[in-house]
C-alpha cells in the first residue's frame, strides 16, 4: 500500500469516527421516526408526515451525479467536508425554523427540504467515504474499520436515541428533567447535529489520500452516468439482488407509519415514544449485526438474506398483532 501504517491507521480511525458521529445523530439523520412524530405534532396528515422520508429516498441517486461531475481524487476530501457542513447547516436551519413564529406549513416544508438535502448529502458521504477507505486503507485492514464503525456506532445510536427520548418527554425513567417544552425540544434534537456534523466535516479534512499517477477525468454525461446500465441489469444475479433489495427496503420503510400508529396502539402521541422506538431499533441492530456475521461464517450468504427479509415481515406482523407496549418491540425487529 502506498501509505504508511500510521497514515492508514489515521484514515481507519477517521472513517470510524465519522460513522460513529452519524450514528450519534441518528434520531435526526435517520429520517423517519422523529420527522413523522414532529409532523404529527404540527398537525400534518399521515400522508404529509411521510414526505420527509419520501424526499430523502427520492434523491438517493444524487451521489451518482456528484461522482460523475467531481471524479477527481484530489476532490474527495473537499466533497466530504462540504457534505458534512451542509448537513450541519440544514440541522441548524430547521432548529431555527421550529422556534420562530412561523405557520406550521412552513415548518413542515423545512422538514421536507431537510429530508431532501439529507438524501443527497448522506448518500454522497457514504459513497465518497467508501472511496476514501478503498484508497487510504489496505484491504487487509478494512475489517477493523468496519468493526469500529459498525460495532461501536450503533451503540452510540442507542445512547443518542435514549437522549432524544429524554429531550422529547422531559423524563428519564420516573425522573423529571427540567428541559424546555415543545417546540424547543424538537429544535434541540436538530440543533445537536450542528456540532456533531461540523466535527465530522473537520475530521474529513484530515484524511490522507494518496495521489494517483494520472488524475481521473470527467466522462460525457450519458456514457458516464448511464453507460453501464445495460450491462448491470443483464447480469442475472445482480438483477435479482436489486429487485429483492428494493422490495425488502420498500417494506422496511413502513417504520414512519408504525411510529404514527403509536396513537392507535398506545393512546399517546408518537413523540412520547420516538426515542424508545429508535433505541430499540439500534439495540437490536447491534445484536443482529453480530449474529448475522456469525451465521454468514457458518452457512451461505442467501441464509442471511432470507433471515433479514423474514425479520422485516415479522416486524410488521408483530405490530399488527401484539397489543400494548409490547407493540414497540416491532421497531427492534425491524431494526
Amino acid at each position: 500500500h502506498p501509505l504508511s501504517d500510521r497514515d492508514q491507521t489515521r484514515n481507519l480511525v477517521l472513517y470510524a469516527s465519522n460513522i460513529s458521529l452519524i450514528y450519534l445523530s441518528a434520531p435526526v439523520l435517520y429520517v423517519g421516526i422523529v420527522q413523522a412524530a414532529l409532523c404529527e405534532r404540527l398537525g400534518a396528515s399521515d400522508t404529509i408526515a411521510n414526505l420527509p422520508s419520501t424526499a430523502y429516498l427520492g434523491l438517493a441517486a444524487f451521489p451518482v451525479l456528484v461522482a460523475w461531475f467531481l471524479p477527481q481524487v484530489r476532490l474527495l476530501k473537499r466533497v466530504l467536508t462540504a457534505s458534512f457542513a451542509v448537513i450541519a447547516a440544514m440541522g441548524a436551519g430547521v432548529a431555527v425554523m421550529l422556534v420562530l413564529p412561523l405557520p406550521n406549513w412552513a415548518k413542515i416544508a423545512a422538514l421536507v427540504a431537510h429530508g431532501a438535502v439529507l438524501g443527497c448529502a448522506n448518500g454522497v458521504v457514504a459513497t465518497f467515504q467508501w472511496e476514501v477507505l478503498g484508497r487510504g486503507v489496505a484491504e487487509s485492514r478494512r475489517g477493523k474499520a468496519f468493526s469500529l464503525a459498525f460495532g461501536a456506532g450503533p451503540i452510540l445510536a442507542v445512547l443518542g436515541s435514549l437522549g432524544s427520548q429524554v429531550v422529547l418527554t422531559g423524563k428519564a425513567g420516573h425522573l423529571a428533567i427540567p428541559l424546555p417544552p415543545y417546540p424547543w425540544s424538537f429544535a434541540l434534537l436538530f440543533a445537536v447535529t450542528l456540532p456533531t456534523m461540523a466535527l465530522a466535516s473537520f475530521l474529513s479534512s484530515r484524511f490522507v489520500i494518496p495521489e494517483p499517477m494520472v488524475e481521473v477525468t470527467r466522462q460525457p454525461f450519458v456514457s458516464g452516468v448511464f453507460g453501464g446500465v445495460g450491462e448491470y441489469f443483464s447480469y442475472r444475479l445482480i438483477l435479482l439482488a436489486t429487485v429483492a433489495y428494493i422490495l425488502v427496503y420498500s417494506g422496511h420503510m413502513i417504520m414512519p407509519n408504525l411510529s404514527l400508529y403509536t396513537r392507535e396502539a398506545l393512546g399517546q402521541a408518537a413523540e412520547q415514544y420516538a426515542g424508545y422506538q429508535n433505541a430499540l431499533r439500534f439495540s437490536f441492530k447491534v445484536v443482529a449485526g453480530f449474529l448475522l456475521g456469525w451465521i454468514l461464517t457458518r452457512t451461505h450468504p442467501k441464509v442471511g438474506l432470507l433471515i433479514t427479509a423474514s425479520l422485516c415481515f415479522a416486524g410488521v406482523t408483530w405490530a399488527l398483532l401484539v397489543p400494548g407496549k409490547w407493540f414497540l418491540v416491532s421497531f427492534g425487529i425491524l431494526g
